[in-house]
């Protein structure tokens, strides 16, 4: 019996340590989804002015706009992206949350229950 929880709790570890490496690996995808649209916002006021694209502009008189629409769609799609990758999250936390409710289920059907973290166990008749 002992042999099957350990088990169990062995296979609840390795989901848990599969779930994190996700984790870890979305964070990181989101952190470079944010730094995108940092740098596409932190650009957004220079191009605001059409005199920024010198002799550009008079050449191709739609340049500074057809630039800020580019810049705005570069934006929508990353913002899309990181909210994608916020559903992601949403998904892990779930899973998170389960593997807790499941161990917590196998440890409640221990037989004798664990004590207590840090309790002490009184050998002997009690004063």
């Amino acid at each position: 019996m002992a042999e099957v929880l350990l088990h169990k709790f062995r296979l609840l570890y390795a989901r848990a340590r599969s779930v994190l490496a996700r984790w870890a690996a979305t964070q990181a995808h989101a952190a470079g989804l944010v730094a995108s649209a940092a740098s596409v916002v932190e650009r957004l006021p220079s191009l605001s002015h059409d005199a920024r694209f010198g002799p550009l502009a008079a050449r191709f008189p739609s340049l500074p706009a057809a630039t800020r629409d580019a810049q705005a769609e570069a934006l929508d799609r990353v913002l899309t992206s990181l909210a994608t990758e916020m559903m992601g999250f949403h998904e892990l936390a779930a899973a998170l949350d389960k593997i807790a409710r499941d161990a917590a289920q196998l440890v409640h059907a221990l037989r004798p229950p664990p004590r207590a973290a840090g309790g002490v166990r009184h050998v002997g008749p009690n004063p």
